[in-house]
């Protein structure tokens, strides 16, 4: 990325205008999602290599492209280029209002929906992507693509728990002061797909997931609520956090916590 992009108008006159610029467009340069893909994915014939991991293709029949938060879209996009016609079929939930390049993958779906807040279009997105994952077999690998905003984006509420509810609840901690850890906390035992509980539909194929980090120390059962990874939160953990956050709420619902 060029520095120059960078250079506001108080840059321009400042003395180390020109480095802070530099800096800057390194700084993005290093996180872009296109490129952080490919640092970690390789094709060679028929092995592709995730990190350290390496997957023959030869013996697997379909391999599955999973990817939900704002990053979704150029992080699939580098994978489908990499693997180009040994990408069986895709699901992105990305946020609307992106750019749609990726769409001339007639193997990836698209779709749009709601973030911070979740809304219906997240959870039909989160329900394809659960009935795509329920045909998996031990022949099968799923490679899930997770960034930052997929905690909104991937919604799946359980069935005692409806879309206003989680919408309702969303709201209030966006605003009530607490942390990302602690909020992804009580999402993750509201939802069906959160906290580990996404890689269960994926049961018994092979699974591998590229992580993009929005979280200070990169915790991966806090980045979009840990959907492919074990939970290490208990319900106990997220109803304290509610008494805590919202003391009124609970007590107009007539919970009490011991």
């Amino acid at each position: 990325m060029e520095s120059k992009r960078f250079l506001t108008a108080t840059l321009r006159t400042s003395p180390h205008g020109d480095k802070i610029s530099r800096i800057l467009a390194a700084a993005i340069t290093a996180v872009d999602p296109t490129r952080a893909v490919a640092n970690h994915l390789e094709l060679k014939r028929d092995i592709l290599s995730v990190g350290r991991r390496d997957y023959d293709l030869d013996v697997i029949k379909r391999v599955f492209l999973i990817g939900f938060g704002k990053a979704s879209l150029p992080m699939a996009q580098s994978t489908a280029d990499i693997l180009r016609d040994r990408l069986s079929q895709g699901i992105l939930i990305t946020k609307a209002i992106q750019p749609k390049s990726i769409k001339q993958n007639l193997k990836i779906t698209i779709i749009e929906a709601s973030h911070p807040v979740p809304d219906e279009r997240g959870v039909d997105g989160a329900q394809r992507i659960i009935e795509l994952l329920q045909t998996t077999t031990t022949d099968d690998l799923v490679i899930f693509l997770i960034s930052g905003g997929g905690s909104a984006l991937l919604t799946a509420p359980v069935p005692s728990v409806s879309l206003d509810d989680l919408q309702r609840q969303s709201k209030v901690l966006l605003s009530c002061g607490a942390n990302i850890n602690e909020i992804n906390t009580i999402r993750k035992h509201l939802s069906q797909v959160k906290g580990g509980n996404l890689a269960r539909h994926a049961f018994p194929a092979q699974v591998v997931s590229l992580i993009l980090s929005d979280v200070i120390g990169d915790p991966l059962d806090v980045i979009a609520s840990g959907p492919t990874v074990p939970d290490p939160t208990t319900y106990a953990n997220a109803l304290s956090l509610f008494f805590y956050f919202q003391p009124e709420t609970a007590a107009g619902m007539g919970m009490q916590f011991v």
